[in-house]
């Protein structure tokens, strides 16, 4: 893993300096303002549980959107073969360019969670349940963000990439939350979507399973992305 810690530091300090990092922050900010602290009152001090129930949307838009970007450099500039072609092990690359997404992401999403925090200070939310769904949540926003890192590496173009990933992380969302009367094979496949420990987590019960799950939705995001940049390489 020698070649980590440099191409890490280097992504890194790519998604620092992009302007389009502090606009999605800066619009994510502004969403998380407006559902904490609503104009008509109410909001996180008086429903923090509602508030926590928008996170996995939030997340989805966040991490799907630095996800997206992972590979966007390289395909604009048109060096992604380049890339693909240095010594460094494929598996390596794709992991540290995740990984600082993903540290990216956690930075952004601290607007997310200071709402919440200041609710608890105060008082008015569980301060162990909200422990417990801000570490479920960082590991699903570890499953978006590779998700959309899967999409960039597949797509053309990021505003595909994105479009395509925040479907997919949209529908993991729906999905754990199915209507009355839904079939049962909709309720079987809510089971297996990272967002499904997040319920349980904001009820202040952390479950092996649901981490598992967003470390496996984390892995298997990484590992589509691989695949699909052999296949560049091959191709």
């Amino acid at each position: 893993m020698k070649a980590f810690s440099p191409v890490f530091s280097r992504e890194l300090a790519g998604f620092a300096r992009s302007p389009l990092s502090y606009l999605i922050t800066a619009l994510l900010a502004l969403v998380c303002g407006m559902l904490a602290f609503p104009p008509g009152g109410g909001g996180v001090l008086q429903d923090g549980a509602g508030y926590l129930r928008a996170w996995p949307w939030l997340l989805a838009g966040l991490g799907t959107a630095f996800g997206a970007r992972v590979w966007a450099r390289e395909l604009r500039a048109g060096s992604l073969l380049r890339v693909l072609s240095e010594p460094t092990p494929l598996w390596h690359l794709a992991c540290a360019k995740i990984m600082a997404a993903w540290a990216l992401a956690l930075c952004a999403a601290l607007v997310v969670f200071a709402p919440a925090v200041s609710a608890a200070w105060l008082g008015r939310v569980d301060g162990g349940g909200l422990i417990a769904a801000i570490l479920s949540a960082a590991l699903l926003l570890g499953a978006f963000v590779a998700l959309g890192a899967a999409a960039s590496a597949t797509a053309h173009d990021e505003a595909f990439a994105f479009a395509l990933a925040f479907a997919v992380a949209i529908c993991l969302v729906v999905v754990t939350d199915p209507p009355a009367g839904a079939p049962l094979w909709l309720e079987e496949l809510a089971q297996f979507s990272p967002v499904i420990g997040f319920g349980a987590a904001r009820q202040g019960v952390l479950e092996l399973g649901g981490l598992f799950q967003s470390l496996a939705a984390m892995v298997t995001g990484g590992l589509l992305s691989i695949i699909a940049l052999e296949a560049r390489r091959a191709g």
